[in-house]
């Protein structure tokens, strides 16, 4: 099966350039909507070979991501946000269980994992909601706190769990990057 990766990128360059190494590995697609961004990013997306989404930022996550739901070619669709990465080995587990077991029928919550915090004995991982089948029904909405699955709920859909792990960089901790969040939000 194929996997489009959909990455929301707001001039986040360096992590962008991660992430995109990553994915351009063994992604089918890499498609990233570029929102208020640089020339670098639409450079590094040409480096790495990935679609750019066309989007006219409306103060809106869930539009932007729609926007790249709209062109994503894959059978599958994951969501990474700048700098996430999965490792080698959670993608090979990813790859095989799409090929053998997962349906359609189903969108996959996976954990993401954030480094831990100075003070903080062990990392933080939460469960999302991360990879849907490419389906006409399943779009996002909430303009800041945006969810798909209310419309995968609604397009008949199950939602499974992976123990498949998504790496965050030591950026989701940076306050520079925390700040540029909250004023965005």
């Amino acid at each position: 099966k194929n996997i489009s990766v959909a990455i929301v990128s707001f001039d986040a360059t360096d992590d962008l350039e991660r992430t995109l190494a990553n994915t351009s590995q063994w992604a089918h697609e890499t498609i990233v909507v570029n929102v208020a961004s640089s020339e670098r990013t639409r450079k590094l997306a040409n480096q790495y070979g990935a679609h750019l989404a066309p989007h006219n930022w409306q103060d809106d996550l869930s539009a932007a991501r729609n926007a790249a739901l709209a062109v994503a070619e894959g059978d599958w669709v994951l969501w990474l946000e700048p700098g996430e990465t999965p490792e080698q080995a959670a993608v090979r587990e990813l790859q095989r269980t799409l090929n053998e077991n997962a349906s359609a029928g189903h969108a996959i919550m996976l954990l993401v994992v954030a480094p831990p915090m100075a003070d903080a004995v062990s990392a933080e991982q939460a469960g999302s909601i991360r990879l849907a089948p490419n389906h006409p029904g399943i779009r996002f909405q909430g303009r800041v706190c945006e969810e798909m699955q209310s419309s995968i709920e609604a397009a008949g859909l199950q939602i499974e769990a992976l123990p498949i792990k998504i790496q965050r960089g030591e950026w989701f901790r940076n306050e520079k990057h925390l700040a540029r969040q909250a004023q965005r939000d």
